[in-house]
């Protein structure tokens, strides 16, 4: 009975220390994003921090893009270590909810801290019942302004998130593709760590669909990324 409860007290004891040392950590970060003033100043943050998965000039000059449309409500299917979710809630003024869906969720204190809006993280199958009526329960009502697709890369599973979530999209929102660009695997048939799975073959077929389509690409030549980007506004045909 002594030695469980002398257990359980350093255990208390263990937990209190490192809580207090992760929040003087966050609370260090938190302050020195006062001298990142500049989007590609927050993606190096981000990049530092969160190890952020994309190329430097696609993400900021999509960030750049989204300014001119206000979203308040940003959906991010395939939300990894945070990177991206902290550039949306902390480089696009107008933001008021980010959502964000995972299988498994990294970093979710360390980015609700950071956040200047309200972070909801989801974890779970984005196709799934569950985590659809999640999300229509955290959007009260109101609809998402902008969509960002980056779960599952095989061809069923984008078409999948872009089939299920389209209805929850206002009508002058926007919906984004990452990975839009082939990897050297199906390119070359060169094995590298970059996968794009079914998504490049899945943007071919929906972009003309919409009036109004933009691609964020460094190098078409590039080993996978890529963002593409449609509204959702005046559809020529249901793709």
């Amino acid at each position: 009975m002594l030695v469980a409860s002398l257990r359980s007290i350093v255990k208390g004891l263990y937990q209190r220390l490192i809580f207090g040392v992760t929040i003087i950590q966050y609370r260090k970060l938190k302050k020195s994003l006062i001298a990142y003033t500049q989007i590609n100043d927050l993606w190096t943050f981000s990049k530092n921090v969160f190890e952020t998965t994309q190329v430097e000039d696609e993400i900021c000059e999509f960030i750049k893009y989204s300014i001119n449309f206000s979203p308040k409500i940003i959906c991010e299917i395939g939300v990894e270590r945070g990177g991206t979710s902290f550039l949306f809630s902390t480089c696009l003024p107008t933001t008021e909810k980010v959502i964000g869906i995972d299988l498994v969720l990294k970093n979710v204190p360390l980015l609700k801290f950071l956040s200047r809006s309200k972070n909801y993280y989801l974890e779970g199958y984005s196709s799934s019942e569950k985590v659809f009526n999640k999300v229509r329960k955290i959007l009260s009502g109101k609809q998402i302004d902008l969509l960002f697709i980056d779960g599952d890369h095989s061809y069923k599973g984008v078409k999948a998130d872009f089939e299920k979530f389209l209805p929850l999209v206002g009508e002058n929102g926007v919906i984004a593709f990452h990975d839009i660009c082939e990897d050297h695997n199906s390119r070359f048939g060169k094995n590298t760590s970059n996968f794009s799975g079914g998504v490049p073959q899945f943007w071919k077929e929906i972009k003309d669909h919409y009036p109004k389509s933009t691609e964020f690409v460094h190098d078409r030549n590039q080993d996978g990324f890529g963002i593409g980007l449609i509204h959702k506004t005046k559809l020529n045909a249901t793709p």
